[in-house]
C-alpha cells in the first residue's frame, strides 16, 4: 500500500522553511518503500492549497529543481517574524503511491487528489467503486482512481464552501 504522512506546525513550533523543508524531504524519504511509482505533496498555509504532484519516485521527485522551487515559493510566502520564524500554521500532506488502479501516467490520478473542496490523500482499495458512483450520481467521474469518489462524497456530505484537507 501506499505512504502517507503529514506534517503541522503552528506559530509556537519555533520552524523556519529550512527546517520544514528538510523534515518534509525525511518523511518523504522514509515513506517512499511504501509507494515508489508516484510522489505528491499538498501545503496548507494561510486560506489556499496548493498541490505538487509527479509520476516519479519520491526521490527523483525531492531531487527535481521543479519540486524545489514549488517548496521554496510556497513556504516564502508563509508569514514569518523577523527571526525567521513562522508566524502562522503551515500543513504539509505527502503520498508516496503505490499504484492499485489508475495509471500513475495520467497526472490526476496521482496524489493528493482534490475533488470539489476536499485535498487529500488515501491509502488502500476501494472494493466497492462501482457501487459507490452508482450511489453517488451527482458525482462526474474525471479519473481512473477509486479515490475520486470517496473524496467527492466526502466533499458533498461537507457541504464546504473552503477548502478541507483529508486523509483516508
Amino acid at each position: 500500500m501506499c505512504g502517507i504522512f503529514g506534517l503541522i506546525v503552528n506559530e509556537k513550533a519555533s520552524c523556519n522553511a529550512q527546517t520544514y523543508g528538510t523534515a518534509l524531504s525525511l518523511l518523504f524519504r522514509l515513506s517512499e518503500p511504501r509507494g515508489r511509482e508516484a510522489a505528491g505533496l499538498a501545503l496548507a498555509g494561510g486560506s489556499d492549497i496548493s498541490v505538487f504532484k509527479r509520476a516519479v519516485t519520491p526521490s527523483r521527485m525531492l531531487a527535481s529543481q521543479q519540486y524545489k522551487q514549488y517548496l521554496s515559493d510556497y513556504l516564502a510566502a508563509i508569514s514569518k517574524g523577523p527571526d525567521g520564524l513562522f508566524t502562522a500554521p503551515v500543513a504539509g500532506l505527502g503520498h508516496c503511491r503505490l499504484v492499485t488502479n489508475g495509471s500513475q501516467s495520467i497526472q490526476g490520478n496521482n496524489q493528493p487528489i482534490i475533488v470539489g473542496n476536499v485535498t487529500g490523500v488515501h491509502n488502500g482499495v476501494i472494493a466497492n467503486v462501482d457501487e459507490l458512483w452508482r450511489d453517488a450520481p451527482d458525482i462526474t467521474p474525471g479519473l481512473d482512481v477509486d479515490t475520486e469518489v470517496l473524496f467527492g462524497m466526502v466533499s458533498q456530505a461537507l457541504g464546504v464552501t473552503g477548502s478541507t484537507i483529508a486523509t483516508a
